[in-house]
């Protein structure tokens, strides 16, 4: 699959950021419909209904692989996962025969609905990545109190790059629970808003319409995030 090398790429570039460290970090991509496989797995009941992902199929990291294999690896480290076409039910496969009982990654939820709420703001992003930003966790407890707003005019005031790249700004997800459904609506909330956020104590996450354009989001704001720190 043609996608699966730009996932080989992003993956090595945030393994030299040293942003995703043993199993950590994960990312997702919405197929096109040319992509689809058939589902040949068992499926499971959702305890919530999708409405906009209803019989799509995300790409997803699998559980406990390390993005330093998914470099060179990535066909064998990635998981297909369906979504029925009532949105009640999901399905997972892995993308080749390397481990046949490979699960999605323990954030799939948070994935799917922030996929699921991209559609429904018909938005040209199709990929979610998540890493475990060194400097974002280091703010996040410094500045506990921060929020969107007030991150955002932070950002803002220390390079002119951020309204050329990012002129949305970027938002902030409280901490909660690492797989919980309330971590997914959270940052599916926030996601809907800006195109990046910093997930306070647990890192980073950002959207874009490929891999290089949410790693561009990414990268500056951890660039801007670094100043800040310097500053203080």
């Amino acid at each position: 699959m043609k996608i699966t090398k730009e996932i080989g790429r992003v993956a090595g570039h945030l393994v030299d950021r040293g942003w995703v460290e043993a199993s950590a970090g994960n990312l997702s991509y919405l197929m096109d419909e040319a992509e689809y496989v058939e589902c040949k797995s068992t499926w499971y009941d959702l305890d919530f209904k999708l409405e906009y992902l209803k019989g799509k199929q995300l790409l997803v990291t699998g559980s406990g692989t390390r993005m330093r294999e998914i470099q060179y690896e990535p066909d064998d480290n990635m998981v297909i996962v369906f979504i029925s076409a009532d949105g009640k039910r999901y399905a997972y496969q892995p993308l080749t025969e390397a481990d046949q009982y490979m699960r999605p990654t323990s954030e799939l939820f948070m994935h799917i609905f922030v996929h699921d709420r991209l559609l429904k703001e018909d938005s040209r992003d199709r990929v979610v990545l998540h890493a475990h930003i060194t400097d974002f966790i280091v703010l996040s407890h410094r500045e506990p109190e921060l929020n969107s707003e007030l991150l955002t005019q932070k950002l803002r005031n220390i390079h002119p790059e951020m309204d050329i790249l990012i002129p949305e700004g970027a938002g902030i997800v409280s901490f909660r629970s690492s797989g919980s459904l309330d971590l997914a609506r959270q940052a599916a909330d926030v996601l809907a808003e800006y195109p990046a956020a910093l997930m306070m104590k647990h890192g980073g996450i950002a959207t874009g319409p490929d891999f290089d354009i949410a790693m561009d989001r990414l990268e500056l704001i951890n660039k801007l995030v670094s100043i800040f720190l310097r500053l203080r």
